[in-house]
């Protein structure tokens, strides 16, 4: 039996998950696509750090950094701070750390330049 690769995995259930959680926001309260889409990437993100760190604690598999680092990444910054807040989960261990103040410069330096050139 092949081997399944757990990013594949977990990006796929992530996708689906945001997108179900997107179209369904948007449909029931009415709100526009772009912050149903952020509210349940965040909701998400949230919930795999929580996810994680319970893995961690039970030496179960672990969610991919990689994923946690593309689901900051598309938006998911707030819920990723705050997951690694709450779950003391995340907050020393290097190079995650930095390549997640990374993303975090990157994004506020794209907002700066969209809000001052562009807007």
């Amino acid at each position: 039996m092949a081997k399944h690769n757990p990013k594949q995995i977990f990006l796929l259930v992530a996708i689906t998950l945001i997108a179900a959680g997107t179209f369904a926001a948007a449909y029931y309260l009415q709100i526009p696509l772009v912050y149903a889409y952020l509210i349940s990437l965040n909701i998400l993100t949230f919930l795999i750090y929580g996810f994680d760190k319970h893995r961690s604690t039970r030496q179960g598999g672990r969610v991919p950094e990689i994923i946690l680092h593309l689901l900051a990444a598309g938006g998911g910054t707030p819920a990723a701070l705050t997951g690694q807040l709450t779950f003391r989960h995340k907050t020393r261990k290097q190079p995650f750390k930095a390549i997640f103040i990374t993303i975090i410069l990157l994004q506020v330096t794209v907002i700066t330049v969209y809000y001052v050139y562009l807007n």
